[in-house]
């Protein structure tokens, strides 16, 4: 097993901008333990499991249990180590919660070209910050409100080109929500588009609460938290 004391400090380090001096300082951590943890000498200790755990918004308990498995396989102590390997069984059983962003957008109308880039783009920084769902606004694509483009079988064939453009070009630890108005079809069609990472899901409503339905029931079901790309994750 990898050390998750030095794996978890790092992500801290990564998180926060902060050099082991100024998390000493900010978060009231003596050096030397810092100095330990780094070196692999010593594992976290509860308290500041649970403070890590809260800077990089996890699950508490997920690094507690890693952190206590890798104390007692230090120490050789066998019981202890197949006790917290069975806590972290459970808990990979359990339910996991999930990291939801909001992207907000200023999509021009028409301009395809620069709002599919604008999709990629914050998809590709919300991948970075480890989000596992990233909704975009309605008409993010095509831009509010695209009338009479929506008549043009041209614009609608350019529309489906992006779509296939956005999905090969995210990467495949992140899955996206499009909503919007265009289908080869049906024009006014409202499409729940879901990348499910390399899976292409598509959900077709001609209600729009349908589409509000499925994304709070996904979203209650899975236990998810709900941030913006610059805040924290709401516990």
């Amino acid at each position: 097993m990898a050390n998750k004391t030095k794996d978890y400090l790092a992500k801290v380090r990564k998180k926060t901008g902060f050099s082991d001096y100024k998390i000493s300082q900010e978060y009231g951590i003596n050096q030397s333990n810092l100095s330990k943890y780094k070196s692999g000498k010593s594992t976290l200790s509860e308290a500041h499991a649970w403070l890590f755990a809260d800077i990089l918004n996890i699950n508490p308990a997920e690094v507690v249990a890693y952190t206590k498995l890798e104390s007692a396989k230090l120490k050789g102590d066998k019981s202890k180590a197949i006790f917290w390997q069975e806590r972290l069984e459970n808990l990979s059983d359990s339910s996991e919660s999930i990291k939801i962003d909001i992207a907000q957008i200023n999509p021009i109308v028409g301009d395809l070209d620069n709002n599919a880039q604008q999709i990629i783009n914050l998809s590709l920084e919300a991948s970075k910050q480890e989000t596992d769902l990233l909704v975009f606004p309605e008409l993010s694509l095509v831009g509010y409100l695209p009338e009479d483009l929506l008549l043009r079988n041209g614009f609608i064939q350019q529309v489906e080109q992006k779509i296939a453009l956005i999905k090969n070009s995210i990467p495949e630890n992140i899955s996206i929500v499009l909503v919007h108005h265009v289908s080869k079809t049906e024009p006014y069609t409202i499409l729940l588009i879901l990348f499910k990472k390399v899976k292409f899901t598509p959900i077709i409503s001609n209600n729009y609460r349908i589409i509000v339905f499925l994304m709070k029931n996904a979203i209650s079901h899975q236990e998810a938290s709900l941030s913006s790309l610059a805040s924290k994750v709401i516990a």
